[in-house]
């Protein structure tokens, strides 16, 4: 499960015979858990949407987002100390679906990103040591759907800005290989699903 809370920057250019294509910037506050364990830290992405075969209402386009999150694991002596560090690239499809009205337009905008970078550092240090684990990631898939609501202030009848909440649901699936730790145990490599959940505030332009 992964929570985020993003500030999104969008633009808006006109796009003949349709809608406006769109440069949404985001970032902002994340949870993130895998195996039970919730990580928190930040991410930063970005979309571009253009219109569908002209329309005004149907997008497409695409996306990419960067993750970074940390978590401390308790530990009962008070000589050793656990800590995990996850980060993650990934990019893919975007599209969207957006009602439009004089004061709010309100985006539905479902996503598919695969990852081209990850590292999953689980690190161990006691007094006289440190140990450190970091399993190669094969595939790291996301996939999900947020609904944006983008209150409008005009600057004129092309020209304003954008400034409301969003929120989205997500699925991910991730494999990772067989790993050998720096002090070197072997680890048998896995895969697995997690779920995640963003709010996001958002800010934008438009014209």
């Amino acid at each position: 499960m992964l929570f985020s809370a993003n500030i999104c920057f969008s633009q808006e250019f006109s796009s003949s015979g349709g809608g406006k294509i769109d440069l949404l910037v985001s970032g902002g506050y994340t949870a993130i858990k895998i195996q039970s364990n919730t990580y928190t830290g930040y991410e930063a992405g970005i979309k571009l949407l253009v219109p569908f075969m002209t329309s005004k209402d149907f997008y497409v386009g695409l996306g990419a987002k960067y993750d970074y999150a940390t978590f401390d694991p308790p530990s009962t002596q008070s000589q050793v100390s656990f800590s995990h560090q996850y980060d993650s690239f990934l990019a893919g499809l975007d599209f969207g679906y957006k009602f439009t009205t004089s004061l709010l337009d309100i985006l539905i905008n479902p996503y598919a990103y695969y990852s081209f970078y990850d590292t999953w550092l689980q690190t161990t240090t006691t007094a006289t040591f440190q140990q450190t684990y970091s399993p190669y990631i094969i595939h790291n898939l996301n996939y999900g759907i947020g609904l944006c609501l983008l209150f409008k202030i005009m600057f004129d009848s092309n020209t304003g800005l954008y400034l409301g909440p969003s929120g989205y649901y997500s699925n991910a699936y991730m494999v990772y290989q067989n790993a050998t730790d720096s002090k070197g145990n072997k680890y048998a490599g896995g895969e697995g699903s997690y779920s995640l959940y963003t709010a996001n505030f958002t800010v934008g332009m438009f014209f």
